[in-house]
């Protein structure tokens, strides 16, 4: 797709599927641009929100704030009766859902003529990101990532964002106070994304353990290490002082306001030490938000993205990187205790 000839023809629509927080926050920072978009139920197929109705009706985004739960997502139960396909010739598509649902809704939603813009930070049960996926399946797409927390975009509170495409989306790099750059370093904005999740996981872990914020803070050098590494290994170590490397893991990495970072805390900060009930087959693994039509991933379960990313990136990298396999082992049943989990972290040799 030559995507400058949208912008030449000023047509430039956009399609999020998905309308929990992040999909709404990208419609909101979409339409202070100025901006065409539709956002679609990805259960239903039908439309939520489009630009056409908002400019009717604009007071939807008033709406959001007159309480918390819809100032983070639109409400499906709200959709009008358009569907997606009324919608087809919009030929941007963002799925705004968990990394390991994004196959299914792209060969649900989206068209060949489709240029598809990830914004999930994940990766597939097979341990590929989605640039590889899309790449094997002939697909054209770009990435968005950055230090995003959904309320804030929806606030229109300032950050700076990452672009990875192989040509300028100038509308994209245009959006409210995003402060974007562009880079072609596609593929490793992506594994900065997924290797975010499983740092600022293990970071909450430490927490949790009440070993201090030195702790914390060793773990995150570790995990910038290890993320180093691994863009070495495929020569984009460039992006790791992008938005999308040390800009969203520092953000996610040190938050109590990171969904990653609290997950960790609350595994293991809820673990008496004496405590010997398996705590992976508990509800707190499962990621209720996280319930999109997505076949099951590991282990038969639909887990977070940080715990999918963790348990895949292992299993596709093994022992090459110590807090991806730290993050690995305190989702193995066996560690059931603090003292369990202490262990591991010195056996992972994350102190030295």
């Amino acid at each position: 797709m030559n995507l400058m000839r949208f912008y030449f023809r000023r047509v430039l629509l956009f399609k999020i599927i998905g309308n929990g927080a992040f999909g709404s926050a990208m419609a909101s920072a979409i339409k202070r641009s100025g901006f065409e978009y539709v956002v679609i139920d990805s259960f239903s197929g039908n439309v939520c929100l489009n630009s056409i109705e908002d400019k009717k009706q604009d007071n939807t985004y008033n709406n959001l704030n007159r309480n918390k739960k819809t100032d983070l997502e639109l409400n499906s139960d709200n959709s009008n009766k358009d569907s997606y396909k009324d919608f087809n010739d919009y030929p941007f598509l963002i799925p705004a859902v968990p990394s390991y649902a994004v196959p299914n809704i792209v060969e649900k939603y989206s068209s060949k003529k489709d240029h598809i813009i990830f914004i999930s930070k994940g990766v597939l049960e097979n341990g590929l990101i989605l640039g590889e996926w899309a790449d094997k399946k002939g697909i054209d797409w770009s990435v968005i990532a950055g230090p995003h927390f959904a309320n804030e975009i929806m606030k229109n509170l300032p950050t700076t964002s990452i672009l990875g495409s192989e040509e300028l989306i100038p509308e994209v790099m245009s959006f409210s106070n995003m402060g974007f750059m562009h880079s072609k370093m596609k593929k490793g904005i992506q594994f900065c994304g997924a290797m975010k999740n499983i740092i600022a996981y293990g970071c909450g872990v430490v927490s949790g353990l009440g070993l201090g914020k030195n702790a914390v803070a060793s773990f995150l050098n570790k995990g910038f290490l290890d993320l180093r590494k691994l863009l070495m290994e495929i020569s984009e170590e460039e992006v790791i002082f992008s938005p999308a490397g040390i800009g969203d893991l520092c953000l996610t990495a040190s938050s109590d306001s990171s969904r990653n970072f609290k997950q960790g805390f609350e595994r293991s900060a809820s673990l008496d030490l004496n405590n010997v009930k398996s705590y992976t087959k508990t509800n707190r693994d499962i990621d209720s938000s996280s319930n999109v039509n997505a076949s099951k991933n590991i282990n038969g379960q639909i887990l977070s993205e940080a715990k999918h990313s963790a348990l895949a990136m292992y299993n596709r990298f093994g022992d090459n990187f110590v807090t991806m396999k730290f993050v690995s082992d305190v989702l193995n049943e066996s560690l059931s205790t603090q003292e369990q989990i202490k262990v591991q972290l010195f056996e992972n040799k994350i102190f030295s």
